[in-house]
């Protein structure tokens, strides 16, 4: 496959009208050829990602440059590509024209510094930073599938959007080829070995983590270490402003709060199709978690004691045949692990006496109790905001 992205100016401005007329042209005609990509437009500026089959990728973008329409047409990206960026859009669309340019942040500031009649300087350096923009400002915010969820919200109370969200199928490319980002070895690697430092505590909150560096120290180029790290951002372990900082996440004791009540509910799934259908080594493997985070506790390593008890409750999301609906609890157990310092505040106790109902439960295969035990980790006084935040 090949990804071409580019950027152009109309000989005109395009209405609204004008400009869904267009948008409707190319998702038909991209849905015939397999193409996927993204449009941004501002102040008469377009950028497009057109990504696929490369004959068909190529055939469109010449027709593109031939068209009298579109003027001062640079080629900002012209790569092979292994797996999809924008698998579930035939063409997304983001109108920037209410935005101010300050609030852009865009590489080189490509739709304020260069005004459309002028096209992009030969030196342009965008080909990676466009990307990485793209993820920032783009990918990032549309694919995020959970709405805010308030800490004293409760598990009856998250949306079923949220749900729904996490739990349906991811959307495959027209041509089922590959959409997960970050699916080669070489990344599945990177993004392995950072998760592990992590959750052993080499790598802390806050740590600063830098493509170079990070590069260098493994062997290999920058590219594979950005994909690592923005698969890293999706699942909340890696957290990043634009020409800022990527850092491994910090974790807000309201945020804690939050991704524990949206963890529930997707948990509350979990039980209702494996409780009496669970197998004696995975209880007797709880049994071993138990205590193992009772240990914990008494040791007192919050890293530790966060995933300990996260290694508990995943033996029962293992149990499940859902894919989508594990996938989606994974998620949100990398938040919750990187909380392990607000774990006081949250509530041990709570965790502490859930385990112990969930687990008696799981034994005894009573769903009712199961569930019982499960709401006692958002009913606890203390993962309300201002137990929280105090």
């Amino acid at each position: 496959m090949r990804t071409i992205a580019y950027s152009s100016s109309t000989i005109r401005d395009v209405s609204d009208d004008e400009l869904s007329s267009i948008l409707t042209r190319a998702r038909e005609k991209n849905a015939r050829l397999q193409i996927t990509g993204a449009l941004l437009h501002r102040n008469g500026r377009f950028i497009q990602i057109i990504e696929g089959p490369e004959d068909a990728v190529r055939s469109v973008y010449a027709s593109i440059v031939a068209d009298p329409r579109h003027q001062n047409i640079h080629l900002v990206a012209d790569e092979r590509i292994a797996v999809r960026r924008f698998p579930a859009w035939t063409m997304g669309y983001q109108s920037l024209v209410d935005v101010p340019g300050s609030e852009i942040p865009c590489p080189e500031n490509l739709f304020g510094a260069y005004p459309p009649t002028a096209g992009l300087p030969d030196d342009f350096r965008g080909t990676q930073s466009l990307f990485d923009w793209l993820y920032e400002y783009w990918i990032t915010p549309v694919e995020a599938p959970m709405s805010p969820v308030k800490a004293d919200d409760g598990p009856a109370r998250v949306s079923a959007r949220v749900k729904a969200a996490l739990l349906s199928p991811a959307v495959q490319a027209p041509d089922a080829t590959p959409a997960a980002k970050g699916s080669s070895v070489v990344v599945t690697s990177i993004f392995d070995k950072i998760m592990t430092d992590v959750n052993s505590g080499v790598l802390l909150p806050g740590d600063v983590l830098r493509d170079a560096a990070l590069a260098e120290l493994l062997g290999t180029s920058r590219t594979p270490v950005r994909e690592a790290l923005q698969k890293l951002r999706t699942i909340g372990v890696v957290e990043a402003s634009a020409n800022r900082f990527t850092r491994v996440a910090i974790v807000s004791p309201e945020k804690a709060a939050q991704s524990i009540i949206v963890l529930a509910a997707l948990y509350s799934a979990i039980l209702d199709e494996v409780i009496g259908a669970v197998d004696d080594h995975v209880i007797e493997a709880m049994k071993s978690d138990q205590v193992a985070f009772l240990n914990g506790v008494a040791a007192g390593n919050p890293l530790r004691i966060a995933n300990l008890g996260a290694t508990f409750y995943l033996r029962l999301v293992g149990e499940s045949d859902n894919q989508a609906l594990q996938q989606g609890i994974n998620t949100v157990v990398h938040v919750v692990k990187l909380a392990g310092e607000h774990l006081n505040q949250i509530g041990i106790s709570a965790i502490t006496a859930s385990m112990e109902v969930v687990l008696a439960a799981t034994v005894a295969g009573n769903l009712a109790e199961a569930h019982r035990g499960l709401e006692m980790l958002t009913e606890s006084p203390q993962s309300t905001p201002s137990a929280v935040s105090g």
